[in-house]
């Protein structure tokens, strides 16, 4: 996972709680708890990525080997509500960022 991006959310934490605050009237602790959220999902994809991203094997009658491997195709568009920014983001960004 880009490091660069956990670290940001990290450091600057507070900052975007407050953020949130500000721009939308979010209340302080459920800024807090959805920048846990996205954090904690941040490090669940670091931990896991190698687990996640292996080739499956299949059954397939008619061939010797088959499997199903994960490979990233590229852009990624996500059309989601902002009641909880950061994570509508990292939600679906945060495995696709495995590969980083």
């Amino acid at each position: 996972m880009n490091s660069f991006v956990v670290t940001y959310l990290i450091q600057d934490k507070e900052k975007l709680i407050e953020l949130m605050a500000l721009e939308m009237g979010k209340p302080l602790e459920i800024g807090k708890w959805e920048m846990g959220v996205v954090i904690d999902m941040c490090f669940y994809y670091a931990d896991n990525s190698e687990t996640l991203l292996q080739d499956k094997p299949i059954e397939k009658p008619d061939a010797d080997k088959a499997f199903i491997r994960y490979l990233p195709l590229g852009v990624l568009l996500c059309i989601e509500p902002w009641n909880f920014p950061f994570y509508q983001v990292f939600r679906p960004a945060a495995a696709g960022m495995l590969s980083l």
